[in-house]
């Protein structure tokens, strides 16, 4: 008997109802409804079909798995998924929660320092065993012998697992634990969120809404690594709940050859699909106009641009790089959310792409929202959308929990049946009480922001934020500042920061990647910065240092890691083709031309 999955068809769209129904549900539902439908394909070389799952393929090993689990561990376990980006990630994770075990996710095997994640994780989650296939279990269990990882700590490969099951279901609570999602550790050290089933379903329903999915999106092409939530909750879990069909492609054959993921979504007649701003970046940069145009887009009705800085000059250039293949520049939509909120929080609305505001670069860093007073004080931002539901989202004065009106800027915080209960380590860490009203329990994102005329804009980060001379500056808004005069310099190759030098005087660091090392380039490109630097904020002292490509390091979804990334610079473990020190009082420089040193490669 198939539990009652209410699915919507008003108008064509579909949503899942919250209060009463799992992803489990859903599967058994659409199992139910549309059995030999394929639902997930993956195209292992970033081009071609290696695996593939229907409806009922995928219950079938999920029961499978889920017996297999049961017979070793104790309901509520909590279980590390060890896959590659793959298919096997999805049957994974669908195995855990059919048998009422708790999937752990965010460890990519391929990704930078990835056994230092795998044991902060299980030591953090309080794992009690991983799953995956045997070549990769055995390749890390060969780092953690003994009792490393806790006594009775289990290794269970799930290539191969019996044909016949007994398996009895257990019963699902809204309230339950479904998922531990662990944050990408970009800014911060991995912090692994607990989502219940009822986070998981709500948000889904939020997208759904936000974005109008209808019954004519059949198809989604995800890239963004599993471990991800944007990959794994926005990517492929949505897609399992509405019951249409998500092409998977390995993130590393993207980033690798960026057409491989435009040619997916022309290839299989994709209407959704996205990433952060830098992967448009590179279709940009590295896909060929003669590439450009043997492409068919014209289906892509929704580019989701989010989880980092977005750039009016990056959606313009791919809009008008790909306009011959059908592209249409009212694809793109912003949205704005976090881990700690399951996924999505804010989205613009569909086909009308992304709105960009104009406000005062000096007003806003001081908190107050303005008119720009000249073209160097004007700073662009794009709106994040609409409030996905009422009183959802507040910006507060972090010090006092003070909610701000519009026009102002503070903490964005979230009140939502998506926020989760807190972290694992320090439940129910990360939600405070703002005293004001009705509005109850508000989750801090450590995000600046404001809201103006029913929208949300994302300032920047607090623990990202640089203040000298009394002013705040956002590293955002000095990258996409620089770029705007050297198209070289993104989002996805520069670092921002400030350290005290000698003397006490605060000096600003900008480390971009460079393929070529012509010294008078070099040197050109960076006086051009500096006089930027150095005409925009007021700033004193700053260095400009070009490195090798592929020094900077970055998370499995390409995102920088920022404070990883300054330690080795700062240690000198990149290779550095130029770097140059500029004095604003007296426009004096001192270069510094170094020769090839240790690279962390």
């Amino acid at each position: 008997m198939v539990k009652k999955f209410i699915c919507s068809e008003n108008n064509g769209k579909y949503y899942i109802d919250w209060g009463e129904n799992t992803l489990v549900d859903a599967l058994a539902y659409h199992r139910h409804r549309t059995p030999d439908h394929e639902v997930y394909k993956f195209l292992g070389d970033g081009e071609n079909e290696t695996d593939s799952t229907t409806f009922s393929q995928l219950q079938d090993f999920s029961f499978r798995l889920g017996a297999w689990l049961k017979r070793v561990l104790r309901s509520g376990s909590r279980v590390i998924l060890l896959y590659d980006s793959s298919l096997d990630y999805i049957r994974g994770i669908m195995g855990c929660m059919t048998a009422g075990m708790v999937p752990v996710s965010g460890v990519y095997p391929r990704s930078y320092n990835v056994l230092e994640r795998f044991a902060h994780v299980q030591k953090d989650s309080q794992a009690v065993a991983v799953i995956g296939p045997k070549v990769i279990l055995s390749e890390f269990q060969k780092h953690f012998t003994g009792k490393m990882l806790g006594a009775g700590f289990l290794w269970i490969p799930t290539d191969v697992i019996p044909a016949t099951y007994t398996l009895v279901t257990p019963d699902r609570k809204k309230d339950d634990i479904a998922l531990i999602q662990y944050t990408s550790g970009s800014t911060s050290n991995p912090k692994g969120v607990v989502l219940t089933h009822r986070n998981l379903s709500h948000n889904i329903a939020l997208q759904v809404t936000a974005f109008s999915f209808t019954r004519a999106d059949l198809c989604g092409v995800n890239w963004l690594p599993l471990t991800h939530d944007m990959g794994l909750i926005g990517g492929a879990l949505i897609i399992l709940a509405v019951g249409a069909q998500c092409v998977l492609l390995p993130p590393e054959k993207v980033l690798e050859k960026p057409v491989r993921w435009l040619s997916a979504i022309s290839k299989y007649q994709a209407s959704i699909s996205g990433g952060p701003n830098f992967i448009y970046d590179a279709c940009i940069s590295r896909i060929s106009a003669e590439e450009a145009a043997g492409l068919s887009l014209s289906r892509w009705q929704l580019a989701s641009n989010g989880a980092e800085y977005i750039s009016r000059s990056t959606m313009d250039k791919f809009a008008q790089h790909f306009a011959a293949a059908g592209f249409k520049k009212t694809a793109f939509s912003s949205c704005y959310g976090l881990a700690e909120a399951t996924l999505m929080a804010t989205a613009g609305e569909r086909g009308q792409g992304i709105t960009f505001g104009s406000f005062s670069r000096s007003n806003l860093s001081l908190g107050v929202v303005a008119p720009p007073q000249n073209t160097l004080d004007e700073r662009l931002i794009a709106s994040c959308g609409r409030v996905a539901e009422a009183g959802s989202v507040a910006i507060t004065r972090p010090e006092s929990g003070e909610i701000l009106p519009p026009g102002q800027v503070g903490e964005i915080c979230l009140h939502s049946q998506s926020v989760s209960p807190g972290y694992v380590s320090q439940f129910p860490a990360g939600v405070i009480n703002t005293g004001k009203g009705d509005r109850g329990h508000y989750l801090q994102t450590g995000d600046r922001g404001f809201l103006f005329e029913d929208q949300l804009y994302v300032v920047g980060r607090f623990d990202n934020r640089i203040e000298i001379s009394q002013q705040v500056f956002d590293v955002e808004d000095i990258i996409s500042a620089l770029g705007l005069a050297d198209p070289d310099v993104t989002l996805s190759n520069t670092i921002v920061f400030d350290q005290i030098v000698h003397g006490g005087d605060q000096e600003l660091f900008v480390i971009v990647e460079n393929t070529a090392d012509d010294n008078d380039a070099l040197r050109a490109r960076a006086d051009a910065l500096a006089q930027i630097i150095f005409r925009t904020w007021r700033i004193n002292l700053c260095t400009v240092a070009f490195v090798r490509k592929g020094n900077l390091m970055k998370t499995s979804s390409g995102k920088i890691r920022m404070r990883l990334s300054q330690e080795m610079f700062l240690e000198k473990k990149f290779t550095i083709l130029f770097e140059k020190k500029f004095d604003k009082a007296s426009f004096r420089t001192v270069s510094i031309l170094k020769e090839e040193t240790a690279s962390h490669h």
